[in-house]
């Protein structure tokens, strides 16, 4: 398994510890990245589109009165 993932310098990796997923740029997707192991790249904590679906998800089912989707 790949376990270093190549960033530039002047980039930030994006990855989400919760999911361990990397955003891959050149990509355009989240990837499963278990291991984060860069070469003096700066990782950079955010959420993946896991997190985003589990968020509105949550946010639909507390208060669906706000969720236009359903109306």
């Amino acid at each position: 398994m790949l376990s270093t993932l190549l960033v530039s310098t002047t980039s930030r990796l994006k990855y989400c510890s919760v999911h361990q997923r990397a955003w891959v740029e050149s990509l355009g997707q989240w990837v499963a990245f278990p291991e984060p192991t860069m070469y003096g790249s700066p990782v950079t904590e955010a959420a993946c589109d896991t997190c985003t679906m589990f968020v509105f998800r949550t946010f639909r089912a507390q208060f669906p009165a706000l969720d236009a989707s359903s109306a």
